[in-house]
């Protein structure tokens, strides 16, 4: 082993093996002698049990593209669709690079690239969000763990950056009151905007089991509604398939079965086009979000009214696992929306408490206990506080 005296780098020559069979000596370098040495160490024992990765100068869109090929293209077609638009990204980056090529240093620049880009006046123009950045890293990451598989890498470029970077900037969604949503039911009264409340905020259906709902699945003397099926874009088409999760037979108040039963639609679907050709799943967020601006409403998202649903359940005690059941969702998904309300709960817990306190003239002895300041203050608690839910 010898220093390079120009740039003070230890180099250690190896016999290698190439992709045509013959072999041919190698140098690598480092800084530190010793973990030099032990890097050597580990390309010779990869080269003795024949798993050492020979240099392949296969470019990242060519790898991207037999992954696909083999991994992606058995998934779900939303799921393929998605793989697709976010490998085409990354192809795009690292353009014609080699994979082998490819640093961690190179990906922090491309994930830049692809975040922002500066304009000539030295502005930054944002390009993409954290949150497709998130879905981007993801995709890049299945692709460096396959060329791995493939004997194409023997290290993951992606092992080494910061997964703080990757995490999407944290979004507080905004879900409505109970008069909020009673608002919105008043001011949508007789509309298709009605009806998707009702049922998002009502029943806690999500979009494309809206839209996929049939006619024939509710059952108006059980007052009941079966949500076995949603639909979704799939290449502008729309497609259909199985509930996210598992199929589900709910109990609706026979309020919403009267308002369903009463809205006009020759189709068979609920809600339909005058076509009666059903709504893909988009189109219903453009919709609600045209209404609650045409009425002055507060901007909330469609799919946020299931939180609304999910937190009207839990302020009214009923357990998780009949709340997952009704969303169609796992008990530790609905859990962590639970805990978001607790202090709603704890508010309303307080209030139950403190009736068993009141003296002749109805005041609160433990009023304090709930909140001294506020009582400092002459200001007591006259409402449970607006709690965002995730």
């Amino acid at each position: 082993m010898k220093a390079r005296k120009n740039d003070k780098l230890y180099e250690k020559k190896v016999l290698i093996p190439t992709q045509n069979g013959e072999w041919r000596r190698k140098s690598f370098y480092n800084r530190d002698k010793r973990t030099l040495e032990i890097e050597v160490n580990e390309i010779k024992n990869q080269i003795n049990k024949g798993i050492y990765t020979i240099e392949n100068n296969s470019t990242f869109e060519q790898v991207a593209q037999k992954w696909y090929k083999i991994h992606a293209f058995s998934k779900e077609e939303t799921t393929r669709e998605s793989y697709e638009i976010y490998m085409n990204h990354a192809i795009k980056l690292f353009n014609s690079l080699e994979i082998q090529k490819i640093k961690t240093s190179d990906l922090k620049s491309k994930y830049n690239d692809f975040l922002f880009k500066i304009d000539e006046n030295g502005n930054k123009i944002i390009l993409h969000s954290k949150n497709s950045l998130k879905h981007l890293h993801t995709v890049v990451n299945m692709i460096f763990k396959f060329a791995i598989d493939d004997n194409i890498l023997w290290k993951n470029p992606c092992s080494f950056l910061n997964k703080k970077e990757m995490r999407p900037d944290k979004f507080e969604p905004y879900v409505y009151t109970e008069d909020e949503f009673n608002d919105l039911l008043e001011k949508t009264q007789g509309t298709i905007i009605e009806i998707i409340s009702i049922l998002a905020g009502g029943v806690g259906m999500r979009a494309g089991e809206i839209c996929a709902l049939k006619k024939n699945k509710i059952n108006v003397f059980k007052n009941q509604i079966i949500i076995d099926e949603s639909n979704f874009r799939i290449s502008g088409k729309i497609g259909y398939k199985k509930t996210k999760s598992r199929n589900r037979t709910v109990y609706v108040d026979k309020h919403i079965i009267k308002k369903i039963s009463e809205f006009h639609n020759d189709g068979e679907y609920v809600i339909s086009r005058s076509t009666q050709k059903p709504y893909r799943n988009d189109e219903l967020y453009h919709m609600f979000t045209k209404a609650l601006i045409e009425n002055k409403l507060p901007i909330t998202r469609f799919h946020d009214l299931r939180h609304y649903n999910a937190t009207q359940m839990a302020l009214n005690g009923i357990d998780i696992k009949t709340a997952a059941y009704r969303l169609g969702d796992t008990p530790e998904t609905v859990l962590k929306i639970y805990q978001h309300v607790q202090e709603q709960m704890d508010y309303l817990a307080a209030q139950k408490l403190g009736n068993m306190f009141k003296n002749k003239n109805s005041k609160h002895v433990v009023e304090s206990v709930v909140n001294t300041e506020n009582k400092k203050n002459n200001n007591a608690i006259e409402k449970p506080p607006n709690t965002l839910v995730n």
